[in-house]
């Protein structure tokens, strides 16, 4: 079987669908409130989010409550069961050290066949250090993209600031994943149709 690593936040889950309703939740009866719906945050920094700063939005990742509430992206847990009958899946994602301790139970919980690597924000600043040759690697991030040294590599979802700049294969969802990525070449071999000798395959 062939190695997948898939990242976590912006590509197996909604992250941000779930930090905005957690903003949502805190913030509704502030006066400066705005209701935001989640499409319309496009900063890395949740800039949108008006009423809180940067480090009360980082400290979201770090909550019990974003792993209660946060949503598999559109059909990922199905694809994602799909796949593991042709890789061997492991989940590579970056947070401190909180936000991973949750992270891997989560994975466990709603992923169990698949393997959780946590890369900690606090000694890292991409995914180069998890050694993926040979294998297809799916982010949403440019730069842990042309850092790694996987073999196949794949950006996932929506355009946004931190992954404009891609100029390599782009899955907008899980369907186009499956499309990319579902039938190994080994499985496309066997599943070839047999020809009559001395015809050609054109």
């Amino acid at each position: 079987m062939r190695d997948l690593y898939v990242d976590y936040d912006g590509v197996i889950v909604n992250t941000i669908k779930a930090i905005t309703e957690m903003y949502d939740d805190e913030f509704r009866d502030h006066p400066n409130y705005r209701e935001v719906n989640w499409s319309e945050v496009e900063s890395w920094e949740f800039n949108e989010l008006k009423c809180a700063d940067a480090a009360h939005i980082d400290a979201y990742f770090c909550e019990p409550k974003f792993f209660e509430i946060v949503e598999f992206m559109p059909w990922a847990d199905y694809i994602l069961g799909l796949l593991k009958e042709y890789y061997n899946i492991t989940i590579v994602s970056m947070g401190h050290t909180e936000n991973l301790k949750l992270k891997e139970e989560w994975c466990k919980f709603n992923i169990p066949y698949a393997r959780f690597c946590g890369v900690n924000f606090d000694n890292h600043v991409n995914k180069s250090k998890i050694d993926m040759r040979y294998g297809v690697f799916i982010d949403d991030v440019t730069e842990n993209l042309n850092t790694s040294n996987a073999i196949k590599r794949i950006c996932f979802g929506d355009k946004y600031a931190w992954n404009q700049d891609w100029e390599g294969v782009r899955c907008a969802n899980w369907f186009d994943v499956w499309k990319a990525i579902g039938k190994p070449e080994w499985k496309e071999q066997q599943n070839k149709k047999k020809l009559k000798p001395g015809c050609l395959d054109i």
